[in-house]
């Protein structure tokens, strides 16, 4: 996200939750975990693949990482 950029809605209304209902989005959640294997991964230590399509299936978020010597 650039500086000009805001963060959305969803995000800006959970930012400051109770813990308790962030952990009933997160079960409520489908989560996803991809055992990456394109190129774009370079297999050295670690990578990581997640996707959780959030409560209500309106909206999905990516995280995937990758490391080098």
């Amino acid at each position: 996200m650039s500086l000009t950029q805001t963060p959305s809605p969803y995000a800006t209304k959970h930012a400051f939750a109770p813990v308790v209902d962030t952990a009933r989005l997160v079960e409520q959640a489908h989560w996803f975990i991809v055992d990456p294997s394109s190129d774009w991964f370079h297999h050295v230590a670690w990578d990581l693949a997640v996707a959780v399509l959030r409560p209500g299936g309106q909206g999905i978020a990516v995280l995937a990482a990758t490391d080098t010597d």
